[in-house]
């Protein structure tokens, strides 16, 4: 590479560089402006020929550093060490239960069956993918598992495309992912819901029940919530804290899951003389147990003050429901996620449209609402006899037959 200056009819210096072509082998010439003037700026320019020669020579040399480098990486890699690079690299970028669920995939799924075919990556097509689902769903897996497997494979294959370059498709993409299979929703009716809070009376998880069944909160967010969150002044509850299991820790973060998660909402009637007289409670747990009460500013926790932990939260809820349905206190078993779906359901049965029980939930795209908000039969009823009433309005008479 070579460069030189040039006074152009502008009056002022320019820089030329001569730049091989690595495909055609030529030379190209590039012209790069100064802004400085022939007059007295020859030092200047000369000096600033220097900096731009060493600029792009140090260029040439990573880029050439970077080739020798990929030609010198192992061409017959195999998924386990393609998994673990592809790990460590998105391990920054995605929230940790999200890292973990990748990384028990790929290390209790993917890698030991594509292991056992002995196949490299370059070797694997669509076919051994296409395999690995039929294999994974007669194993007993769900469709939707199988998707999550897909999401962890694809993205090893496109690390292996765009930044090893090893690769030139995904296989992943061409192969059919098994058919989703529907089932009923999952929710319970506010008068299902009433029965809920009395089953729930008096148990440790009544709260996290109640603003879950209120405000659509995931878990992590209902045990995230602080009673600095709350605003008995200006009526409302902001969702900014979260508590999450990740791995065999629980840890407690000042963040949420996505930007949508942060909510202002407002603290409705029921649920501010709910937390008023639970705040109460509370104090009066505190005066009873003395110096063995775990003080802090969570809202759910047990009577001696000890913080919930998310994994025991879905544990007792199950066992509260699964007791009460045999007791028949309740008649369908949920899960404490399926709060969330039964708050939805709650405001689209009674007028809320999908943006405002988008924005009640937090939900970042309008389409995860959808499948949260389940309209009652009642519902279906009205919309039967809004089109039994349209069509009424003319006489149906019977057409003549031509025989």
């Amino acid at each position: 590479m070579t460069g030189r200056l040039h006074i152009r009819n502008d009056g002022k210096y320019h820089i030329i560089i001569n730049i091989k072509d690595e495909k055609t082998g030529k030379y190209k010439t590039k012209w790069i402006p100064t802004g400085l003037t022939e007059k007295g700026n020859k030092r200047k320019a000369e000096q600033l020929l220097n900096e731009t020669l060493a600029n792009y020579a140090s260029i040439v040399q990573k880029e050439e550093k970077a080739k020798e480098q990929q030609k010198s990486r192992p061409c017959n890699i195999t998924m386990q060490e393609l998994a673990q690079e592809w790990l460590e690299t998105v391990k920054g970028s995605v929230r940790p239960n999200s890292y973990l669920n990748y990384l028990n995939t790929a290390n209790d799924h993917v890698t030991p069956h594509f292991n056992a075919l002995g196949l490299i990556v370059q070797d694997i097509k669509p076919v051994h993918i296409q395999k690995y689902y039929n294999i994974k769903h007669n194993e007993g897996l769900a469709a939707s598992t199988i998707e999550k497997h897909r999401s962890v494979i694809r993205g090893m294959f496109l690390y292996a495309r765009d930044i090893l370059e090893i690769v030139d498709m995904l296989p992943s993409d061409r192969a059919k992912l098994p058919k989703r299979e529907t089932s009923p929703p999952n929710y319970y009716t506010e008068k299902e819901l009433e029965r809920l809070f009395e089953v729930v009376r008096g148990e440790t998880v009544e709260s996290a029940v109640k603003l879950c069944a209120t405000y659509g909160f995931r878990r992590s967010e209902v045990l995230g919530l602080k009673w600095d969150a709350v605003d008995f002044e200006r009526k409302t509850i902001t969702v900014r804290h979260t508590v999450i299991r990740e791995g065999s820790k629980t840890q407690h973060k000042d963040t949420v899951k996505k930007q949508a998660s942060y909510r202002t909402m407002p603290l409705i009637p029921v649920m501010e003389s709910y937390l008023k007289g639970l705040q109460a409670q509370q104090r009066a747990d505190q005066k009873l147990c003395g110096k063995n009460y775990h003080d802090s500013d969570y809202i759910c926790r047990r009577v001696d003050g000890s913080l919930l932990e998310p994994n025991n939260v879905t544990y007792r809820f199950r066992t509260i429901i699964k007791q009460a349905i045999k007791e028949g206190n309740v008649d369908k078993y949920i899960r404490f996620h399926d709060l969330r779906h039964s708050a939805a359901s709650v405001l689209v049965n009674n007028g809320c449209t999908l943006k405002q029980v988008q924005a009640w939930l937090g939900h970042a795209n309008i389409r995860s609402t959808e499948r949260y908000a389940h309209l009652e039969f009642s519902a279906l009823v009205e919309a039967g006899n809004i089109v039994n009433q349209a069509f009424g309005k003319t006489k149906n008479r019977p057409q003549d037959v031509a025989i």
